[in-house]
C-alpha cells in the first residue's frame, strides 16, 4: 500500500510539472543561463560585474583608462556624465551612438581574446557579459538632463506632476525610452519618487523640478506609468532605477553636502516616503510599471535606525536598516524576485565627509567594502579616491583587487558576492536574452513631433495660476497687452555648456518669450503686438542697472522701466552661486517705485517656491509653468495674452499663496457621492481591490468594464436572490478632491446603515478608496428594508440606496438623492474637461499678409494723416508765400504726395510688405507723411522757381 501511494504522489507531481511547462520551466531556463554563466566566470570577472563607474572624456582608444577598465577588468557598468566630458559637442546623437558601441565592442573583443592563467599553464578568454551604459536624463535640460543637445528636451518631473494626468506622464516615459535606447543607453537612473512635503528646507530646494510632488499617492502613480512609458518605449531594452531610495523629500539638508537625516517614525514613512517606491515595486516584477532596481540614498532614517547620531551610519551602509525595509511585505516579493539594490554615489563629498570629517584618512577600499556588504549589489563610484592616491582610477583600481583577495580568502565574502553577481546577470538578461551583443541601429536619432507634441500637451496641461484667483486676476486684468502699450521681458539667462571646451549656449534666450509673442501675436499673426515695442534683457542686465553701475545698458533699462507698461519676469531658482538669479526679489525689494501702476507678471520656469507672500503681493499674477523647455514658453505667451486660461494645479503645498495639498486632494465637499448595489457576477470580477487608478474615472458611472446607473430617479433592476446571511457588496462612485481628480488610494468612506422601521438605529462601517472608489461587504442580517449613505471628510452629501428583502429573498433596490432644503449652488459635474486643444507655434516661417495689406484702419489714418498735412501746407503757403493761390498748390501739392506714398504702400512689393508686417500702422503713418513732404518740397521748389526768384514781379 505504501509503494502505491508512493507511485501515486510521483505520478501526480510529474503531471503537475507537464501541466505548467510555461510557467515553472520557462523561470527555470532563465534562471539556469545566468547561473551557468555566473559558473563559467573567473574571481576577477564577478567582482567587476558589481562595479558601476564614472570615467573621464570621450576617447575610448587603447591608452584611455576606461579601455583598460573594459578589457582588463570587464566593469559590469559605466555612467556617462556631462561634467566627466562625456559628450564632446553639440552633434551628441551621433557621437554619443559612436561612444556607447565603441564600449560594448571593446568588452566584446576582450571577450574573445585568450589570456594566460598566472601558475596554472592554462589559458582562458573572458565571459561574455554586456555592458551597463547608464545616464541621468530626468528633463527639463540643464541641471537634470546629462545629454543637452541633439534629443527632445523633455519636460521636468514637477510639470507632470501639476498636469495631474497619468497618459501624458507615460507618454513623456515612452518618448525617453526611445530615445535613451536607440543612443545604446540601456540603464536609466530615474525617475525621483521624493515626495515634497515642505518647501521650506534645503533637500527641497535642492530638488527643484526634480520631484513629481507632494502627495505620495500621485506621486506613485505618476512615478508608475512614466516607468511604463520607459520600458515600452525602449521595447523593454533598459533598466529602470528609481533614485533617493527611501527618499529624500523631508531630508533636513541637501544630501550632496553632508548625511543628512529624516526623522520620521515607521509609520509615518510607510505612509508618506515609502508609498511612492510601493507603487513601482509591487507590480508582478518584470511588469512594465515595476522598476528593476532602486539607489539607496545616503540619508538615516529614524523609523529603521533608531535614535540617531552623529556616528549613525547612513542607510546605505546599515545592512541591519537594509534589512528590515526590505523584510516589508511590498518590497519583500520584489526583492525576492530579482530587484536591484544600487548605493548612491560612493565619492560623493557627504560620504567623504562623514567617514573622514577631518580629511585626514580616507579608505575608499573599506567604504566600498562596507558599503557592499551593507546589502548592495552594485556600487556606484564617481570620484571615489583614498587619501594618497594620485587619482580616481587607481583609487579604482585598488579597490577591485582588494575585492578580488578578499573573495579568494573568505568564503562567505565569495557567496555574497556570487548573490549579487547572479542578480546582475538575471538583471542582464532580461534586456539582452541570451546575453547577445546589443545591436543599434545606424539611423540617428532626431527631435521628432510626437516628442514636442507631448512637451506642448504637458505644458498645456501644467500651467498654473499660483495668485491671486481667477475671479480676482479678470478684475485685474480685463485685457492682454494691447498693440500700443509697452512691455519688459527679464529672463534669468544661464551659460551651460555640455563640456569643456564645447561652445556654451544658454539654458533660455533672453528674447525667448518675445519671439514667442511676435510668433503668435505678431505683424504676421494677427497683430495684436508690435515688435518694436518689447524690450528684453537678462537678469544679469537687471542686476547691474541695480547695482547702479554706469553703463550705457542701464541707462536704457531705467528709461523703458518709467514708460513700460507691463513687466514680465522669467525665473529659475535662486542660488547663491549665481547672485544675478535674486534679480526679481531685489527689484521688489529695493525699487518698488518702478513697479507702480504697472501689471507685473512673473512666469516661474522652475520650482515656484522661491517667492515669500510679501513678494508675490506685489504682482499682478504669479505663474507655475515648472519648466523651461520653448513649448513652455509658447504656452507663456498664450496665457500672458489671454487665449489659454492656466488649467493646471499645483502638485506641492504653498504656504506663501495659502495652498496646503492636503486640504486639496482631500474629497469635495461640493460633490454626491453616488452609491451602487454590486451585482453577485461583477463582485466577483471587481473585488475592493480590483479598481486601478489608471482607469479613466472621469465619468462618473463608468468604471472599468462595469457599466452601472446613477440616476437619481428609481429605475428597473435586475432582481438578484439573497438569503439571510448572504454578502452583498455597495461600492461608490468615483470620489473627487478639490481639483476633479480621484482622491488619493486610502481614502476613509464611511457607510451608514439606517434600518427601515427602527430610524433611530444606525450602523455605521468604515473602509478606503482604491481608485478612487470604495467597497463595503455587509452581511443580510434579516428580512426587510434598509438605507444606506455614504461619506467622505466634508463630502458628506450621498444618495441614499434603499434596499428592500422580501421573505422569499428577492430584492429590490433604486438610489435617490434627497432635495436640500436651501438649493446648493449648482457645481459642474466630474466628468473630466475637455478643452481645446491648442496647437504648438510652427517652427517655419510664417505665411505672409494678405495682399490687401494696409487694413481699413491704416486706411483711416492715413486719410486723416493727409488732411492734417494738407491743412499745414496750405497755412504755410497763405502765412510765409503770402497768398491764399500758392496756399492752395502748396496743399494740394502736398496731398498729391501723400497719396501718391499710401498708392505706393498698396502696390504689394515685397520689400515694402516686410516693413509693414514688422511695423504695423506705424510704419503707414511714416510713409504718408514722407510723402506730404516730398509733395510740399515740390510746391516750394515750384514757388522758388516763380515767385520766389522775381520777388519783386508781381509788383509791378
Amino acid at each position: 500500500m505504501t509503494r502505491l501511494w508512493r507511485s501515486f504522489r510521483c505520478l501526480m507531481v510529474l503531471f503537475y510539472l507537464l501541466a505548467t511547462p510555461g510557467v515553472m520551466f520557462a523561470h527555470a531556463r532563465e534562471t539556469s543561463k545566468a547561473e551557468a554563466l555566473l559558473q563559467t566566470m573567473s574571481a576577477e570577472e564577478k567582482v567587476s560585474q558589481i562595479f558601476l563607474v564614472t570615467f573621464e572624456g570621450n576617447q575610448v582608444d587603447e591608452d584611455s583608462k576606461i579601455f583598460q577598465l573594459l578589457s582588463k577588468y570587464q566593469i559590469g557598468g559605466v555612467v556617462l556624465r556631462a561634467d566627466k566630458n562625456n559628450f564632446s559637442e553639440e552633434e551628441t546623437t551621433a557621437s554619443l551612438r559612436e561612444l556607447t558601441r565603441s564600449l560594448q565592442e571593446i568588452v566584446w573583443e576582450a571577450s574573445s581574446q585568450v589570456v594566460n592563467i598566472e601558475d596554472t599553464g592554462h589559458t582562458q578568454g573572458f565571459t561574455y557579459v554586456p555592458l551597463l551604459i547608464g545616464v541621468q536624463q530626468l528633463g527639463n535640460g540643464y541641471p537634470g538632463d546629462q545629454i543637452l543637445f541633439g534629443v527632445e528636451q523633455l519636460p521636468s518631473h514637477l510639470a507632470i506632476g501639476a498636469s495631474w494626468d497619468l497618459s501624458l506622464a507615460n507618454q513623456v516615459g515612452e518618448i525617453l525610452g526611445n530615445q535613451l535606447s536607440s543612443l545604446g543607453i540601456n540603464l536609466y537612473l530615474g525617475p525621483n519618487l521624493d515626495v515634497i512635503e515642505t518647501v521650506n528646507n534645503e533637500a527641497a530646494s535642492s530638488l527643484g523640478v526634480n520631484a513629481f510632488g507632494g502627495n505620495p499617492f500621485w506621486v506613485g502613480e505618476m512615478g508608475k506609468a512614466f516607468v511604463s512609458g520607459l520600458h515600452t518605449g525602449s521595447n523593454n531594452r533598459m533598466l529602470v532605477v528609481a533614485q533617493n531610495f527611501p527618499g529624500t523629500g523631508n531630508s533636513d539638508r541637501s544630501p550632496d553636502r553632508e548625511v543628512s537625516t529624516v526623522r520620521k517614525s515607521l509609520g509615518q514613512l510607510t505612509q508618506v516616503e515609502l508609498v511612492p517606491y510601493f507603487s513601482v515595486t509591487t507590480p508582478s516584477f518584470g511588469s512594465p510599471g515595476c522598476v528593476d532596481a532602486m539607489m539607496i540614498s545616503h540619508n538615516r532614517y529614524q523609523g529603521f535606525q533608531g535614535n540617531i547620531r552623529a556616528s549613525t551610519r547612513p542607510i546605505s551602509f546599515d545592512s541591519n536598516a537594509i534589512q528590515q525595509v526590505f523584510s516589508l511585505p511590498e518590497f519583500a516579493s520584489w526583492r525576492e524576485a530579482g530587484g536591484l539594490l544600487i548605493s548612491e554615489n560612493l565619492g560623493s563629498g557627504a560620504i567623504r565627509r562623514f567617514f573622514d570629517p577631518n580629511d585626514v584618512n580616507f579608505d575608499a577600499r573599506q567604504v566600498a567594502r562596507n558599503a557592499f556588504l551593507a546589502g548592495n549589489d552594485v556600487l556606484y563610484i564617481n570620484n571615489l579616491i583614498s587619501t594618497g592616491d594620485p587619482d580616481p582610477y587607481t583609487t579604482l583600481i585598488s579597490t577591485i583587487d582588494s575585492f578580488v583577495q578578499k573573495y579568494r580568502e573568505d568564503s562567505a565574502f565569495a557567496r555574497r558576492v556570487d548573490v549579487s553577481v547572479l542578480r546582475i546577470l538575471e538583471a542582464k538578461s532580461k534586456i539582452y536574452p541570451n546575453f547577445a551583443f546589443p545591436r543599434m541601429s545606424n539611423e540617428v536619432v532626431e527631435a521628432h513631433s510626437a516628442a514636442q507634441e507631448t512637451t506642448f500637451d504637458v505644458a498645456q496641461a501644467a500651467v498654473t495660476l499660483l495668485s491671486p484667483s481667477a475671479q480676482e486676476l479678470d478684475t485685474l486684468l480685463p485685457d492682454p497687452p494691447l498693440w500700443y502699450e509697452r512691455m519688459m521681458i527679464f529672463t534669468d539667462v544661464r551659460t551651460i555648456s555640455c563640456c569643456d571646451g564645447c561652445p556654451s549656449t544658454t539654458a533660455i534666450g533672453t528674447h525667448a518669450l518675445a519671439n514667442a509673442l511676435v510668433n503668435l501675436y505678431g505683424p504676421q499673426a494677427g497683430g495684436q503686438i508690435l515688435q518694436n515695442r518689447i524690450n528684453s534683457y537678462s537678469f544679469t542686465q537687471l542686476t547691474e542697472f541695480l547695482d547702479n553701475l554706469e553703463t550705457d545698458m542701464a541707462e536704457l533699462i531705467e528709461s523703458n522701466l518709467k514708460s513700460a507698461d507691463w513687466l514680465i519676469f522669467n525665473t529659475l531658482n535662486v542660488s547663491e552661486n549665481i547672485p544675478s538669479s535674486a534679480a526679481l526679489r531685489r527689484i521688489l525689494a529695493e525699487r518698488p517705485e518702478l513697479l507702480s501702476e504697472k501689471k507685473v507678471i512673473v512666469f516661474a520656469l522652475d520650482s515656484p517656491i522661491y517667492l515669500d507672500a510679501t513678494e508675490i503681493s506685489k504682482v499682478t499674477a504669479y505663474y507655475g509653468l515648472f519648466s523651461k523647455a520653448p513649448a513652455f514658453l509658447d504656452v507663456a505667451a498664450r496665457v500672458l495674452m489671454q487665449e489659454y486660461a492656466p488649467s493646471g494645479a499645483l502638485p506641492i503645498s504653498l504656504n506663501a499663496v495659502g495652498y496646503d495639498l492636503s486640504i486639496v486632494t482631500a474629497p469635495n465637499p461640493n460633490q454626491v457621492i453616488r452609491l451602487e448595489l454590486v451585482m453577485p457576477v461583477e463582485a466577483e470580477q471587481a473585488p475592493a481591490t480590483s479598481v486601478e487608478a489608471e482607469e479613466d474615472v472621469g465619468e462618473p458611472g463608468v468604471e472599468g468594464d462595469i457599466i452601472f446607473d446613477i440616476t437619481p430617479t428609481p429605475a428597473p433592476t435586475p432582481l438578484p436572490s439573497f438569503k439571510v446571511g448572504d454578502l452583498i457588496t455597495i461600492r461608490t462612485s468615483p470620489i473627487l478632491d478639490h481639483n476633479q481628480n480621484i482622491v488619493p488610494d486610502g481614502t476613509r468612506v464611511r457607510f451608514d446603515f439606517r434600518i427601515s422601521g427602527e430610524p433611530d438605529i444606525t450602523q455605521q462601517f468604515e473602509s478606503t478608496t482604491q481608485g478612487g472608489v470604495a467597497f463595503f461587504n455587509y452581511r443580510i442580517e434579516s428580512a426587510g428594508g434598509m438605507d444606506v449613505i455614504a461619506s467622505s471628510g466634508l463630502a458628506t452629501r450621498s444618495e441614499t440606496l434603499q434596499i428592500n428583502i422580501s421573505p422569499e429573498g428577492v430584492m429590490s433596490f433604486f438610489a435617490f438623492t434627497p432635495t436640500p432644503l436651501v438649493s446648493p449652488t449648482p457645481e459642474p459635474t466630474p466628468t473630466a474637461t475637455i478643452t481645446p486643444t491648442l496647437q504648438p507655434t510652427p517652427t517655419s516661417t510664417p505665411e505672409p499678409l494678405p495682399a490687401s495689406y494696409p487694413s481699413l484702419g491704416d486706411w483711416a489714418f492715413g486719410v486723416l494723416v493727409m488732411g492734417i498735412g494738407s491743412a499745414l501746407t496750405f497755412m504755410i503757403g497763405l502765412l510765409w508765400w503770402g497768398s491764399s493761390r500758392w496756399g492752395l498748390r502748396s496743399a494740394l501739392c502736398a496731398l498729391i504726395g501723400g497719396l501718391g506714398a499710401y498708392t505706393y504702400l498698396n502696390l504689394g512689393i515685397s520689400g515694402v510688405k516686410d516693413w509693414i508686417q514688422q511695423s504695423g500702422t506705424l510704419y503707414v503713418i511714416e510713409i504718408v507723411v514722407a510723402g506730404l513732404l516730398i509733395g510740399w518740397i515740390a510746391a516750394l521748389i515750384w514757388w522758388m522757381g516763380t515767385e520766389g526768384r522775381y520777388p519783386k514781379r508781381n509788383r509791378r
